[in-house]
């Protein structure tokens, strides 16, 4: 019994350390009237999908990025653009992450985008919003910056 708990500890302990975590950061002037907000729920191909969308973006917009889980503390009126880059998994999305969007009155400022395996059905509570998924591969990370970027730059 000693030995599986120890087992279960060491097995706990490594999956843990292995979480990507994105650093929350501010890009741009706080004062530039183009802002996005960025959530994101860390992972190398989220954060790199990320990176790539920040780093074609306009230097004179304000970008602010932060981790998925304190997407609730943002007011959604600081914003022209939310960008919420989340994992759907057993055909949903995080429960707090489907709240927030229930409660944003804005919505038409939301780009969810949503890492599944496979191909993926778009909930239905979401039609009137600009909603993408994908499987989280190499292959799909220029395709999904440049469709991110669009709706960023359509919002704008």
């Amino acid at each position: 019994m000693k030995k599986i708990v120890i087992f279960i500890l060491i097995i706990l302990i490594f999956g843990c350390a292995g979480k990507i975590s994105y650093e929350n950061k501010e890009i741009g002037a706080v004062d530039s009237s183009r802002k996005v907000l960025i959530a994101v729920h860390s992972s190398e191909f989220k954060n790199e999908l990320v990176d790539a969308v920040v780093n074609e973006l306009d230097n004179s917009i304000y970008i602010k990025i932060i981790n998925l889980e304190n997407l609730s503390y943002e007011n959604t009126l600081d914003y022209n653009v939310i960008v919420i880059i989340a994992v759907k998994r057993v055909f949903n999305i995080n429960r707090n992450t489907r709240k927030f969007i229930e409660l944003t009155e804005e919505r038409d400022k939301i780009v969810l985008f949503f890492t599944e395996g496979g191909k993926s059905r778009i909930p239905e509570e979401f039609n009137d919003i600009d909603v993408v998924s994908s499987a989280s591969k190499q292959e799909n990370l220029e395709p999904m910056k440049d469709y991110i970027i669009s709706k960023i730059e359509e919002k704008l």
